[in-house]
C-alpha cells in the first residue's frame, strides 16, 4: 500500500505481514501523506516494513514492531519532515518477541511516549532481537516514558553521524538474561537522557538479580549527558575507544575497571574503586586520571554545586576506594555511599581543622546488607568535622566493608 499526493488515510488498525510466510510493505511518502491508526502491528507473524518518507507523517498510539517469535519487522522515517508520532501512554516494542528495527536517517523524526507512563522497549521478550538506529545531522528520537535496551532479550541504540536522542530514564538490560549496547558515535551525535541510566541493574535493588550484559559505548566525538545518576552495575561497562567522548553525569556509580577507552567524564558526585582528594590545590573540582593498559580517562569532579546538585559522594563500588577532604575543605552532598556492593571496601577520611563533610538526607554504610541498615537523615543533616586543634591528631573516618552486620559499622571521630 502506498499512500502520497497528500492523501490522508485513518483505520482503526494497521497489521503489515500478519500470517506466517506473509510479507506487508506500506509507504507514506511525500509532504501532507498522513495515515493515522490507533495502533500498528508491523510484521505480525510474518514479514512487514513501513517507510516514511519525504515529508510524510504516520500517528499511532500502540506499535509493535516484530510482535510474534519468528516475526521479522521494520520501520524507516527518512528525510527532513518524515515523522512518526507515538503520543500516548501505550507501549512501543521495537522486537516484541521477534526481530524488530526502527531506523531515523536524514532530518527524519521519531515522538513517541508523551508522558511518564508510557514504556520503550528495544529487544522485549526472551530471544527478541531490536534495534533502532538514528543517524545523520537533524535526525532526531524524542521518547518521554521509561526505556528498556534490552528489557528481557538483546537490544541495541545507536546514534550516529551527528545524529540525536532524548530520553527519560534508561534500563541498559533488566533481565539477567538480557543484553544491551547503547552507542553513541561521531562528532555532532548526542544522546540527551533527562533522567537516570542503570547499566546492567538497578543501585535500590537490594539482593535482587542483576540486570544482563549491558555496554554504553562513546567513541570518536560523541557525547552523552545523564541529567541524574549513570549507574553500572556489576555486569556493565562504559566504553570510550580509541579517539573516545564525553560523558556527563549528576552522578556516577562505577569501578575503575569497568571503564576503558580514551574519554572525559564530568560529574557531580561520586563513588567508585579510586582516591578522591578535595584539598587546598583542588578544591571542591578535582581533577584524577584513571590510567590503565587500554585506559586514559579523565574525571572532572565539581561539588560546588553551583548549577547541578551534589547527589552523592562515597567511596567503594565494587573494590577499594578512599575520600578523603582536607586542608578546611567543605563538601556537602545529599547522599552518602559507603562500602556498596559485596566485597567493596570504602573509606572517607575528614581531616584538619575546618574541613567537613554535610549529607543532606541519606547515609549508607555497608548498603548491599540490607536498606534497613540506612540511617535515615531526611528533614535534617549530617555534618562530619575533622577534629578541632584541641583534640587528639586523628581524622574523622568513616569505614565499611560491605555488606556489613549491623552494628559494625562505625564513625570514629
Amino acid at each position: 500500500m502506498t499512500i502520497q499526493d497528500g492523501i490522508n488515510v485513518e483505520s482503526n488498525g494497521g497489521y503489515l505481514g500478519y500470517n506466517f510466510g506473509s510479507n506487508g510493505v506500506v509507504s507514506v511518502a511525500g509532504s501532507g501523506s498522513v495515515w493515522n491508526c490507533n495502533s500498528l502491528l508491523i510484521g505480525v507473524n510474518g514479514s512487514g516494513t513501513l517507510s516514511i518518507s519525504g515529508g510524510g507523517s504516520v500517528t499511532s498510539y500502540s506499535n509493535a514492531i516484530g510482535y510474534a517469535a519468528g516475526s521479522q519487522g521494520v520501520i524507516n522515517v527518512d528525510g527532513a519532515g518524515s515523522i512518526l508520532s507515538s503520543p500516548s501512554t501505550f507501549d512501543f516494542y521495537v522486537g516484541e518477541n521477534g526481530s524488530g528495527t526502527l531506523s531515523i536517517t536524514n532530518g527524519g523524526r521519531v515522538d513517541s511516549g508523551a508522558t511518564s507512563g508510557s514504556l520503550f522497549s528495544i529487544g522485549g521478550n526472551a530471544g527478541s532481537t531490536g534495534v533502532v538506529n538514528v543517524s545523520g545531522v537533524g535526525s532526531t528520537w524524542n521518547q518521554g516514558g521509561l526505556t528498556y535496551v534490552g528489557l528481557a532479550g538483546s537490544g541495541t541504540l545507536a546514534i550516529s553521524n551527528g545524529g540525536s536522542a532524548t530520553t527519560s530514564d534508561v534500563y541498559l538490560t533488566a533481565g539477567s538474561n538480557s543484553t544491551g549496547m547503547i552507542v553513541v558515535s561521531g562528532a555532532g551525535s548526542v544522546w540527551n537522557n533527562t533522567g537516570s541510566l542503570y547499566i546492567s541493574g538497578d543501585p535500590d535493588s537490594i539482593g535482587g538479580p542483576p540486570g544482563g550484559n549491558g555496554t554504553l559505548a562513546i567513541t570518536n566525538g560523541g557525547s552523552v549527558s545523564v541529567a541524574a545518576l549513570t549507574f553500572v552495575g556489576t555486569r556493565g561497562m562504559i566504553q570510550f575507544g580509541v579517539n573516545g567522548g564525553t560523558l556527563t553525569t549528576q552522578s556516577l556509580f562505577a569501578s575503575p575497571s569497568q571503564l576503558s577507552g580514551t574519554g572525559t567524564i564530568i560529574a557531580h558526585g561520586i563513588v567508585s574503586d579510586c582516591n578522591v582528594v578535595f584539598d587546598a590545590n583542588h578544591g571542591l573540582k578535582p581533577t584524577f586520571y584513571l590510567q590503565q593498559p587500554g585506559q586514559m580517562i579523565a574525571v572532572n569532579l565539581d561539588m560546588t554545586g553551583a548549577q547541578t546538585p551534589n547527589y552523592v559522594l562515597g567511596a567503594g563500588w565494587n573494590g577499594a576506594g578512599s575520600t578523603t577532604i582536607q586542608d578546611g575543605i567543605s563538601v556537602q552532598s545529599i547522599l552518602g555511599r559507603i562500602g556498596h556492593n559485596s566485597g567493596s571496601t570504602g573509606i572517607v577520611s575528614v581531616v584538619g581543622p575546618g574541613s567537613a563533610w554535610t549529607i543532606t538526607d541519606w547515609l549508607s554504610v555497608g548498603t548491599m546488607a540490607a536498606e534497613r541498615y540506612r540511617s535515615p537523615l531526611a528533614a535534617r543533616s549530617l555534618t562530619i568535622i575533622a577534629p578541632s586543634p584541641t583534640m587528639p591528631a586523628r581524622p574523622a573516618r568513616l569505614s565499611s566493608t560491605g555488606p556489613v552486620p549491623p552494628g559494625t559499622a562505625a564513625a570514629v571521630l
